[in-house]
C-alpha cells in the first residue's frame, strides 16, 4: 500500500513538473541572473553555450528541490513564486 502511494506521488510530482516547466525555467534564468550579478559578471560575456548550461543546471536544481516536496508544498511554492 505504501509503495503505492509513493509511486502515485511521484507520477503526479513528475506531472506538476511538466506543466510548470515555463515557471521553472523562467525562475532559473533570474536566478542565474542573480548569481552572476554576485560574481560581478555580465550575461553578454557569456557564449550562448555557457548561457544554456548554467540555466539548465539551475532548472535541474530546482526540479530536485521540488521532488522532495510534498504535493501540496509544491503548489504553494508555485503560487507564491
Amino acid at each position: 500500500m505504501m509503495e503505492r502511494l509513493k509511486a502515485a506521488s511521484a507520477s503526479m510530482n513528475q506531472r506538476l513538473l511538466e506543466r510548470a516547466r515555463e515557471p521553472i525555467r523562467e525562475r532559473a534564468i533570474k536566478q542565474v541572473k542573480e548569481k552572476l550579478a554576485r560574481q560581478q559578471r555580465r550575461v553578454e560575456d557569456l557564449t550562448e553555450d555557457e548561457r544554456e548550461d548554467l540555466v539548465a543546471a539551475e532548472e535541474k536544481s530546482i526540479k530536485a528541490g521540488l521532488m522532495l516536496l510534498p504535493f501540496g508544498a509544491l503548489l504553494v511554492l508555485l503560487g507564491l513564486r
